[in-house]
């Protein structure tokens, strides 16, 4: 808090952009755009579009109120909420789950793709960054503090430095590099085997997929799906008989190119 008493208010633009601009957001944006371009990936996405007709462009507002649009719910006439461009959302989260990604950071980006052919990530992505600066006084103080927040950067930033107002630049780094080796090096190693962060992988879900082609034509979709989620549990995403569907003839055409 200042010498006013008014606590300092980040600029929301200005962090977003200081987030992005860090080698750590730029590596994974870059794996992401390489992940995109492969035969693979783009293989996925003509499929989608064809089976839900997707003409590219076609209505799209611009990429702020898409977002925008897309991160919130309408209500049916059943009084009941639902998410914009459900069979398109469902489909965007069938290829996260297949290609590894985490549906939260990157199904938005997915949905915006498949209707644009472009790649562009809501403001909030920003959080990609390695690294966090948080008012710990301030955060607490705020009327708007929502503690579901800290949850969530708990989770991405387990390990904190503590900084006195008073503290130069240099002693700052001059911290850093004498404390890494003996004590951020090592609580990093310790919360690393639980840490879950955007990546991507090009190895999609080989053997649940290669189970549900082997059994398609020869078992009753609803027993195969029971099947599917009792032998492959760790998948997260909850698949319909659509999904079964979609991942048989995918698998198929790749075998045909082989």
């Amino acid at each position: 808090m200042n010498e006013n008493n008014k606590v300092f208010k980040p600029d929301f633009e200005k962090e977003i952009a200081t987030s992005r601009s860090t080698k750590g957001f730029l590596q994974i944006s870059r794996q992401f755009s390489d992940l995109v371009n492969s035969k693979e990936f783009q293989s996925t996405v003509k499929q989608v579009r064809n089976l839900h007709s997707v003409v590219v462009g076609s209505e799209v507002p611009d990429e702020k109120e898409f977002f925008y649009i897309h991160s919130t719910h309408f209500t049916n006439n059943e009084g009941e909420l639902e998410p914009y461009d459900e069979p398109i959302r469902d489909a965007a989260e069938f290829i996260c789950v297949d290609f590894g990604l985490n549906i939260d950071d990157y199904i938005l980006t997915i949905i915006y793709y498949i209707r644009t052919n472009k790649i562009a990530f809501p403001k909030w992505v920003g959080h990609w960054s390695p690294c966090k600066v948080q008012d710990e006084y301030e955060k607490h103080t705020e009327p708007e503090y929502d503690p579901n927040f800290d949850k969530e950067d708990d989770s991405r930033y387990p390990i904190s430095i503590r900084i006195s107002p008073e503290a130069s630049k240099r002693e700052i780094i001059n911290f850093v590099e004498k404390s890494f080796s003996t004590r951020i090096k090592p609580l990093q190693e310790i919360y690393k085997k639980n840490y879950t962060t955007p990546k991507t992988r090009t190895r999609p879900a080989g053997k649940r997929n290669l189970y549900i082609t082997e059994n398609y034509n020869s078992m009753a979709k609803d027993e195969l799906l029971k099947n599917v989620k009792e032998k492959y549990p760790r998948e997260k995403r909850i698949i319909t008989n659509i999904d079964l569907g979609q991942i048989n003839y995918s698998e198929r055409n790749k075998r045909r190119k082989r």
